[in-house]
């Protein structure tokens, strides 16, 4: 008898947020996509909005040059296929959105909950490139649709600064839906 098995690792914790790793990853959006305006405030925390602000943000992080961004994205629950957990998957990329875009208003590809899409990345920093390609289409086993049913995620509390995954009622909060 040993103290651990032979070629045992450590489990990593991924967190409850699908970040894109070099090479390529896949994962199956299982929800509707929640779609908004993304600034950093000056606390260094997103502040996300339905409607893009027509004016600046009093609480907006500026940039060294004192400009500021403020981004359009979407958000959505994925299956990881990796280690077979429901993440939520923020994207702020304008490419990989308009990728996605393209395939759900394609009628031979339609709703991205068909089916898997494999975003491959490339790269580190300024010099990161994406590229999204749909998996055929299949139907989700009867594990993956329990896996999905049973877990808990608020989308909408992305707008409203709480916490998605928390299963308490925060009462303070105005979520805009």
């Amino acid at each position: 008898m040993s103290f651990l098995e032979k070629g045992y690792k450590v489990p990593q914790d991924k967190g409850n947020y699908y970040k894109f790793k070099q090479g390529d990853n896949q994962f199956r959006v299982v929800s509707d996509a929640i779609v908004g305006f993304e600034y950093w405030n000056m606390e260094g925390k997103p502040v996300r909005l339905v409607e893009n602000p027509v004016e600046m943000p009093k609480d907006i992080r500026l940039e060294s040059d004192n400009s500021y961004k403020i981004k359009p994205f979407m958000a959505f629950k994925v299956l990881d296929r990796e280690d077979k957990a429901i993440r939520i998957l923020q994207l702020t990329q304008k490419g990989i959105m308009e990728t996605l875009t393209a395939l759900f208003n394609n009628p031979k590809w339609g709703d991205l909950q068909d089916y898997d899409v494999i975003v491959n990345r490339v790269g580190e920093g300024l010099e990161t490139k994406y590229s999204t390609t749909p998996d055929p289409k299949e139907e989700l086993t009867a594990e993956e649709k329990s896996l999905v049913a049973r877990t808990q995620i608020d989308l909408g509390k992305l707008f409203a600064g709480g916490n998605p995954f928390s299963k308490e009622p925060e009462e303070d909060l105005q979520v805009p839906f």
